[in-house]
């Protein structure tokens, strides 16, 4: 989730926040969470959950592997077993990517019976003899891109819903019925439930976004137990003695293949306007080819000593005794380097605006000093804005 003003996704100047540490590195002000078509539903410790690990989709699984029903046979006649949780219910299947490591023997094993078909974790965990399913050895293939999970994920409860009709209904609707007969829920209630919980955290998400603004942190619910209290009344209305409302003023804009089904949900809790755009579901890929090139770089030239001027923000230190040649070497070298990270980002453009902000320090006439308006610094901006060369994208392999 990301703001946009006067064209351009916010930023953070002063330095992006990674895992609740704020760095050095200037970064889009984006709030990122593990929810999206393709984020696994599952049971632990008896509770449902959405996300944030993302696996594919079970609807998808089934085009392109065989024998999937096999393998949800497998779970089906072992359902009593899968009470607490259903990790092990998680399924592996076999990636295109080639890898010559030296597998131990029960790696081996699990490749030889991952070739005839996907199997569970709990499969696997009979084959390889491991009484254990957490101690069955999946971390090395996977790290190596070998194997990959698969799950029930929205986008199989869009296909049994007959909501998206890409890929293959059945093998979603089986695993929806069991992971719902887990959760004790009629399949068409679990259906709802998790419809309703994807909307209410994007929701959620939201307002933490809102809040977020301007203080560069990433905003956490859990952590802040009164702000939970009003969460919850708001979306619960849990206390009769007082009821929260939220209002969104802006417009929220959806991108990706299973927004058009969740946000409008989200956004109507917000009582705030959706706008999800012709070809949302491949955005990115059009974003890539018709969306302008833009390149921003700052330098500023600082009063260092009476007649000497210092430029910071480019490569190298450069001394001036004089404020014009100062401004001219700076202008010089950000137009040279912008209109090289646009050649390189894609664009041909050569136009580039030059922003001056210059400070000064006035001092007040008195008995010992005359009025003067002293220089302290200027701050130049170059900005290169562009359309990508298709020619070139197309040369680089980007578009077709």
């Amino acid at each position: 989730i990301g703001s946009i003003n006067d064209g351009l996704v916010r930023e953070c100047p002063d330095g992006a926040v990674v895992g609740g540490k704020k760095t050095h590195v200037q970064a889009h002000d984006v709030r990122t969470i593990g929810l999206g078509g393709d984020s696994l539903i599952q049971i632990i410790d008896r509770k449902v959950r959405i996300g944030p690990i993302s696996v594919a989709p079970l609807a998808w699984l089934s085009t392109v592997q065989e024998s999937l029903d096999k393998s949800l046979g497998y779970l089906q006649k072992n359902i009593e077993s899968y009470e607490n949780t259903t990790e092990p219910m998680q399924i592996l299947a076999l990636t295109q990517v080639k890898n010559e490591y030296e597998w131990s023997e029960k790696e081996i094993i699990i490749l030889e019976a991952l070739k005839k078909r996907p199997r569970s974790i709990d499969e696997l965990a009979e084959i390889t003899e491991v009484k254990n399913w957490r101690l069955v050895p999946l971390e090395r293939m996977e790290k190596a891109n070998v194997i990959h999970r698969c799950g029930l994920t929205p986008m199989d409860l869009l296909h049994v819903n007959h909501q998206y009709n890409r890929w293959d209904r059945d093998a979603a609707d089986h695993m929806c019925e069991m992971i719902s007969f887990i959760a004790r829920y009629k399949k068409e209630m679990f259906l709802k439930y998790i419809i309703e919980q994807i909307a209410q955290k994007i929701a959620v998400e939201l307002i933490c976004k809102m809040l977020d603004e301007g203080n560069g942190q990433n905003y956490e619910i859990h952590k802040n137990s009164a702000f939970q209290a009003i969460i919850d009344n708001w979306l619960k209305k849990r206390n009769s003695n007082f009821q929260v409302n939220f209002a969104l003023k802006v417009p929220v804009i959806g991108v990706g293949a299973p927004i058009h089904y969740f946000l409008p949900r989200a956004t109507k809790i917000l009582c705030g306007k959706c706008i999800i755009p012709e070809n949302a579901d491949v955005a990115s890929a059009i974003g890539a080819i018709t969306s302008k090139v833009v390149i921003c770089k700052h330098a500023k030239i600082h009063s260092h000593r009476k007649n000497e001027f210092v430029i910071e923000g480019l490569r190298g230190r450069r001394v001036f005794n004089n404020l014009d040649e100062a401004h001219k070497y700076t202008v010089r070298k950000l137009e040279e380097l912008v209109r090289e990270m646009g050649n390189m980002a894609g664009t041909s453009e050569r136009k580039v605006e030059i922003n001056i902000d210059d400070t000064h320090i006035e001092i007040p006439k008195d008995d010992y000093f005359f009025d003067e308006d002293i220089f302290v610094e200027r701050t130049l901006s170059a900005r290169l804005c562009g359309q990508p060369d298709i020619t070139k994208l197309e040369i680089q392999g980007i578009c077709k």
